[in-house]
Parts: C-alpha cells; structure tokens; sequence
C-alpha cells in the first residue's frame, strides 16, 4: 500500500472547493439590499509608516450578488518621533459576493476615488486613487453581520509621499436592511 502524497490529496481538496462555489447560494446579497458598516483597521502607509484607521461604507444591491460601495475613512500615523501623517479616503466601487457557506460570505471590492494626504511639514495634496479589497462577514442574523477585511489602494505617482501604497487590515461590523 503506497502512502498518499501531496498531490494526490490536493486534487480532492480542489474539487470539493469548486463544488462549493458552484452550488447554488440561498442567502446572497439582492437587489434593493443594503448595508452600513463601520471598521477598525491597521494601517501601512508603504514603507513610511504604521497607523491605525476609521471607516464607514454603504453597499446597495443593484442585482444579485453586486452592490454599489461607497466606503470613507480617515487615517493617523506616526511617521517618526514628533511628526504625525494624516490620510482621507473616499471612494466609490463595486461589492460582489463570492457565494455563501452557511453564515460566511466572502467578497471582492474595487473602485475608484481620491485620498487627501498630508502632516508635519509636508503639503497637503489630493490624488486620485484605485482600492482594490477582500473580505470575509460572518451572518450573525440576516440584519448583522461581522467580519475581517483587507484593502491595498494605489494612489497617483505625484502623491504627498514617496511611497503612496495603503494596504489596511482590520475588522468591520454591518447593519442590513431591505432583503427579500
């Protein structure tokens, strides 16, 4: 009797996730379905600095399985002893759910907005700005859900800062109304 190897038990394990997230999804997000959440997040100005940020976002179902985004936050960093960064964030995108595994859904964001940057002696600048983020919600009810999500955004080369990557990471908790 030969001993499984990798590969042999990595073919089963990669159908059963495709077989998942073909099957049919009862609970997904509708049309007319919306949604306000607030996060906590980590956050990573590039190589600059760490910080921490606050956000708001609101989806609206425009059909199944896509919402409309709007998200906003604001960031603080401490970029050195005595010089403090800040960040704003406004963007509008697109939400699409992945499919639903009982009470956890996972998702896609992408949009487009602009981001206000500045602090210490540096100018305060607008930049248009890409975001591009996933994440996972765990359905307590049908009307709140929590979860974790991860956001990078890219920001025009002539941003306040060097190195304009954003990549944040944190928690969100969501209030949902209209289903059905």
């Amino acid at each position: 009797m030969t001993k499984p190897t990798l590969p042999k038990l990595l073919a089963p394990a990669i159908a059963a996730v495709a077989a998942v997230a073909a099957a049919p999804a009862a609970a997904l997000g509708s049309e007319g379905e919306s949604s306000l959440a607030v996060s906590g997040s980590y956050a990573a100005l590039a190589d600059v600095a760490d910080g921490f940020d606050l956000g708001v976002s609101f989806d609206r179902g425009i059909r199944e399985q896509v919402f409309w985004h709007i998200a906003a936050g604001g960031e603080l960093f401490a970029a050195e002893p005595g010089l403090t960064l800040y960040a704003g964030r406004l963007t509008l995108g697109v939400k699409v759910l992945w499919f639903d595994i009982v009470k956890w859904v996972p998702y896609t964001t992408v949009g487009v907005g602009a981001s206000v940057r500045g602090g210490g002696d540096l100018d305060t600048e607008v930049d248009p700005r890409l975001e591009l983020g996933l994440g996972l919600d765990r359905m307590a009810s049908r009307s709140f859900s929590y979860g974790v999500e991860a956001r990078f955004e890219i920001a025009a080369p002539r941003a306040a800062f060097d190195q304009p990557e954003l990549f944040l990471v944190g928690l969100k908790v969501a209030w949902r109304w209209g289903f059905f």
